[in-house]
């Protein structure tokens, strides 16, 4: 006799226990929908069997074991029949569970690697602001130094615009190596904050590739089951065919997620990459800043050549003036020293002219005198002094020297008249 343990049905529900609470639920309740006629059947059976013992295997009581076990044969049939449809619908079930949580995992992975964005490009800002305060700060410091500095200049010096350029390229020569050193400073910053990105990268890669690894799992079992309905589907039935249709619909969608999980798991490990190499072509490299860096100290050398060169040319010029002015001074005193002598010579020359004249008017007046007091010749004839006497000839010999001197020096006024017009003067000795 059949016992009704030799009807025994295993259900075998895969996938995460908390998400499938709903269809055990659902299980529990499908079963006892199907052991409730089971369990009558078996009371019926119990009570004919001992009614057979009663009345000693009657002919009634075999017909109706007999049906009674044709009835729970067809019972127990349809029994294992829903057992097994409801394994495989719990078991799609519980698939398409997997594959809805793997999804819930990945949008939430999303979400966490958007906020940790987030908060990495806010501390950044924060970070960025603080050292753009400080370097504000150095910047005016340094100009109120350099402006410190000029204000101690005397500004009507001679050399004021000078000292003052020399001031203004000493700060501007820190401002261009400051300027060097915040690009190497922001060029390291830069390159590490790089190179932390990638890392952070990699860690969420990681996590997707657990992400992926599940989904990647729920969609085997789910290839399992669209291969095994496609298999009863063969046989033309509808519902079959229904099933095997849901079974390739969550296929595909499962295989969409996992495509896009892999695809963005890729896309984190490929911009994790770019970003190394970005952060290695700037580490130890501030090339640009560097070129301008040193335009801007050779531009400083460069004006201070000229600087230098243009106060060498000032100081040339300086020297040819000062001797162009000792030579003019000393032809100046030349010229002052040869008035001077000319005015002495014509000094000399009116003296001489006078002190002639002098002379002249002298010897006039004594001429004139020995004409007035010079006797008559009826006189000097009675007293026996006449023409021919000696002392007439003294007399006129006398008038014709002085005659002669009055002539002498007129000749040599004109003389010194003459020589007045000509050019450089005379000096008498």
């Amino acid at each position: 006799m059949t016992n009704e343990t030799d009807y025994k049905t295993t259900i075998k529900i895969e996938g995460d226990s908390a998400g499938a609470q709903g269809a055990i639920g659902r299980t529990a309740s499908a079963l006892k929908g199907l052991l409730a006629p089971l369990t009558a059947i078996r009371n019926a059976l119990g009570a004919v069997m001992r009614a057979m013992g009663v009345f000693y295997l009657a002919a009634e009581g075999v017909r109706l074991v007999v049906n009674a076990y044709k009835s729970l044969h067809d019972w127990l049939g349809r029994a294992a029949t829903a057992a097994k449809e409801l394994q495989r619908r719990l078991a799609q079930e519980g698939a398409q569970l997997a594959v809805e949580r793997a999804v819930e995992a990945y949008k939430r992975l999303n979400k966490e690697i958007e906020e940790a964005n987030r908060l990495e490009r806010e501390r950044n800002a924060i970070l960025d602001a603080r050292k753009t305060t400080e370097r504000d700060l150095e910047d005016a410091s340094a100009e109120r130094d350099k402006q410190l500095a000029i204000s101690k200049l005397d500004p009507a010096s001679a050399t004021y615009a000078d000292d003052k350029a020399a001031i203004e390229r000493r700060f501007a020569r820190l401002a261009s190596e400051t300027a060097l050193a915040r690009a190497r400073e922001d060029n390291g910053a830069t390159a590490n904050r790089l190179y932390a990105e990638a890392d952070r990268k990699d860690r969420e890669a990681d996590e997707m590739q657990k992400v992926y690894d599940r989904q990647l799992g729920a969609n085997d079992r789910l290839v399992e089951i669209r291969w095994r309905t496609g298999m009863e589907a063969r046989g033309g039935d509808e519902e079959a065919k229904r099933r095997a249709d849901d079974a390739d619909k969550q296929w595909r969608q499962s295989l969409d997620e996992v495509l896009r999980t892999k695809e963005a798991m890729e896309a984190l490990r490929k911009e994790a990459d770019s970003l190394r190499v970005r952060a290695g072509e700037l580490t130890g490299g501030a090339r640009a800043a560097e070129l301008r860096n040193s335009a801007t100290q050779l531009s400083i050398d460069n004006q201070e050549r000229e600087s230098a060169a243009r106060k060498e040319q000032e100081a040339k010029r300086e020297a040819e003036r000062a001797a162009e002015a000792a030579r003019r001074e000393a032809e100046r005193k030349e010229q002052e020293a040869k008035r001077e002598a000319e005015r002495q010579a014509e000094a000399d020359r009116r003296a001489k002219e006078r002190e002639i004249g002098e002379q002249i008017r002298a010897t006039g007046a004594v001429a004139s005198g020995l004409v007035s007091v010079a006797p008559s010749a009826s006189r000097l004839n009675a007293m026996g002094l006449g023409a021919g006497s000696g002392v007439q000839r003294v007399q006129e010999q006398m008038a014709k020297s002085l005659a002669d001197l009055v002539r002498l020096g007129n000749a040599q006024l004109a003389a010194l008249k003459d020589i007045s017009g000509e050019e450089g003067g005379a000096t008498f000795q």
